[in-house]
């Protein structure tokens, strides 16, 4: 059996129409799905299709909840130096924006948030 990973920003909702229905069929292929949404859906906004979807995904914990803050401990704890590093990429990320990857284009640094800022950083250093 294939297996295939789906990692949503939220996840179901309802104008996604188009990748529910590639879930759906993929399933019905025969593929292992496994979804995962950073945040959670609610039942009632649901197109029919997709409330079987809610209770077959797999919803991240809040950034405040006690395995966050339990796995954070356990990071500072366990590498205090790797987190302090990450802790300090990220704020200066944060504050000065993302550089051109060498040899590569990009837009003005400015119009990329946060999270695309850090996928840069790491993704070309």
């Amino acid at each position: 059996m294939r297996r295939l990973a789906y990692l949503f920003p939220a996840f179901p909702v309802l104008h996604q129409t188009f990748t529910v229905g590639e879930v759906l069929g993929l399933r019905r292929k025969g593929y292992d799905l496994r979804l995962i949404s950073l945040k959670p859906s609610r039942r009632d906004l649901q197109q029919p299709e997709a409330v079987g979807l809610v209770d077959d995904t797999l919803y991240c914990p809040s950034l405040l909840s006690g395995a966050m803050l339990g796995a954070a401990v356990r990071a500072a704890v366990g590498r205090p130096v790797a987190l302090a590093k990450l802790f300090t990429a990220v704020v200066a990320l944060w504050r000065t924006g993302a550089r051109k990857p060498a040899g590569g284009r990009m837009a003005d640094a400015t119009t990329f948030s946060l999270v695309e800022r850090i996928e840069i950083r790491y993704n070309h250093s």
